[in-house]
């Protein structure tokens, strides 16, 4: 097996987002860990596991991208998982016994998170963000913007390959994006960072 080798855009978005030690990537270890799990193992390609991060994952669905992410490093209590379905959160919450699993909606992503201290550092979305109505995909990218720090990412998975704009274009810099071919359905990964 070859030694992973992260793309430069990474590595730099990954030292500016970790601060300390270059942010101690561990990308190669995150993807050892969920080498099947197509998409799943690109949750772990860029953030970074430093003292005091806090990551929202939006769709975590049944938990692929979910378990990379506590298998490359995040802590359960800096992991918050917003979910719309009740039937999806009631398998986190018995998959993920002492995770943040929360029912709700990303359009009131701020208020769902009022009770958590400090901003936050990523967010990893599953969300079929093409999908949606502008009024609705306005106010979840604003949702984003208001809770993500200024240094934080925005990781957006899709099964939308066509070559249009991503809707996050505009409020956020795209500074990543991949195919995930391997992947069943295939998939792109872009990583985004604030204007």
């Amino acid at each position: 097996m070859s030694k992973f080798v992260p793309d430069v855009a990474l590595r730099e978005g990954c030292r500016r987002w970790g601060g300390r030690r270059q942010g101690e990537f561990l990308a190669e270890r995150a993807l050892r860990a969920s080498r099947r799990r197509g998409v799943a193992r690109r949750a772990g390609e860029v953030p970074c596991r430093v003292e005091d991060r806090f990551v929202v994952e939006l769709g975590p669905g049944t938990g692929p991208i979910t378990m990379a992410l506590l298998e490359m490093g995040i802590y359960e209590e800096d992991l918050f998982c917003l979910e719309q379905s009740a039937r999806l959160v009631e398998h986190l919450r018995l998959r993920f016994p002492r995770l943040d699993v929360v029912q709700g909606n990303a359009r009131e992503l701020n208020e769902l998170l009022m009770e958590r201290s400090g901003n936050v550092n990523a967010i990893v979305s599953s969300l079929p963000l093409r999908s949606y109505p502008e009024s609705i995909l306005v106010k979840i990218i604003d949702e984003m913007g208001m809770c993500l720090e200024p240094e934080g990412i925005v990781i957006q998975y899709t099964y939308d390959l066509r070559k249009s704009r991503s809707p996050l274009l505009g409020a956020f810099n795209r500074i990543d994006s991949k195919m995930v071919i391997g992947n069943f359905p295939p998939a792109r990964v872009d990583v985004f960072e604030m204007n």
